[in-house]
């Protein structure tokens, strides 16, 4: 007769008992856990039996519900040193899409593009381990064309400021857009950005000058542009007019506005026109007065304020000292008393 390995025990439900007889901490928490995964008893009452968090065993269980028996066991609370430096998938992406837009591309200069736009700068290590084993490329082509082959010379100075913005380098634009790295030193130094908000007629004011945006963007704020030769007002990256003007010699303030060319944009107003004019009769940029400087408040030594009417002097509080009194000029305006034989203006009697 073969010898029984365990020993025989009566089934029970208490929880004192169970404990006892649970040879492994992965045990005794699925028998803690069995009557509300299994019988579907409430985490409330688990508690009170077992003097349980009752938040405990509704997050054990909500594990449990997720992972299975897996999530009995105890996991190393240290990551392995490849998911501690893991990157966003967003940050992954782009460092593999700008390798592939240009492959002269630096470690160093990839995480500074990086750190502009998540705000976090990976190790020259990382991004070298993302271009060998990371994502593949979501572009296929270039996102500017050479220099010289852009024919706007407006979106060709646009272009090496957006890729300044972005984080590229003199020499990382100069090499991409195939250009020398003077002209790129000379669009970033005259290219000016600044904020204004239209008025409610579609206007703003720059400067000396009164320009049009758009009528149907009363009191938003836009974005104005100004290279040499040229001013771009924009709205959330959408073109509204374009102007060419002439800049004094600082480089800073505008001389001379002309040749107006509006946008055909999405954000027309609705509202129609009380008079139907042409685009070249309606006035939509003039020069305006500087503004007047703010004037002073000038004081006058010696002018005393009068008082209006005659009040009666007040009695001096105790400890007053005469010499500290003060001496009022006589007022402007006296109360007279009022004679009895007079009538009241007041009585409509």
């Amino acid at each position: 007769m073969l010898r029984r390995r365990r020993e025989r025990r009566e089934r029970t439900h208490d929880w004192q008992t169970i404990q006892q007889y649970a040879l492994w901490p992965e045990q005794k928490a699925y028998e803690l856990l069995r009557p509300v995964v299994l019988l579907g008893e409430t985490a409330a009452e688990r508690a009170r039996e077992t003097g349980a968090s009752e938040r405990t065993l509704h997050h054990k269980a909500d594990q449990f519900d997720q992972q299975g028996m897996a999530s009995l066991f105890h996991k190393d609370s240290t990551p392995s040193p490849d998911k501690a430096r893991a990157l966003p998938p967003d940050m992954r992406q782009l460092i593999v899409d700008l390798k592939a837009e240009h492959p002269g591309f630096r470690p160093h200069e990839i995480a500074t593009i990086c750190f502009l736009r998540f705000g976090r700068k990976p190790s020259d290590h990382t991004v070298q381990r993302v271009l060998a084993d990371g994502p593949k490329p979501s572009i296929t082509m270039r996102r500017y064309l050479p220099y010289a082959q852009i024919a706007d010379p407006y979106q060709r100075r646009r272009a090496i400021v957006d890729l300044h913005a972005e984080g590229w380098s003199i020499a990382t634009i100069s090499a991409y857009l195939r250009t020398p790295r003077h002209r790129v030193y000379e669009v970033l130094l005259f290219a000016t950005r600044y904020t204004r908000y239209l008025d409610k007629h579609g206007f703003l004011r720059f400067q000396n000058w009164k320009l049009y945006g758009e009528r149907g963007l009363g009191r938003e704020p836009v974005t104005v542009w100004v290279y040499e030769g040229s001013l771009k007002i924009e709205y959330k990256t959408v073109t509204l007019s374009k102007y060419s003007v002439e800049l004094q010699e600082d480089r800073k303030h505008l001389r001379q506005v002309s040749n107006l060319r509006l946008a055909d944009t999405p954000f027309r107003s609705p509202q129609l026109t009380l008079i139907d004019v042409g685009p070249h009769e309606w006035v939509l940029y003039w020069r305006v007065p500087p503004y007047a400087p703010a004037r002073s408040t000038r004081r006058i030594q010696g002018m005393v304020q009068l008082p209006l009417f005659d009040l009666p002097p007040q009695e001096k509080v105790v400890g007053g000292n005469e010499a500290n009194a003060v001496t009022h000029p006589p007022p402007f305006l006296h109360l007279v008393p009022q004679s009895s034989d007079e009538p009241d203006p007041l009585n409509l009697e």
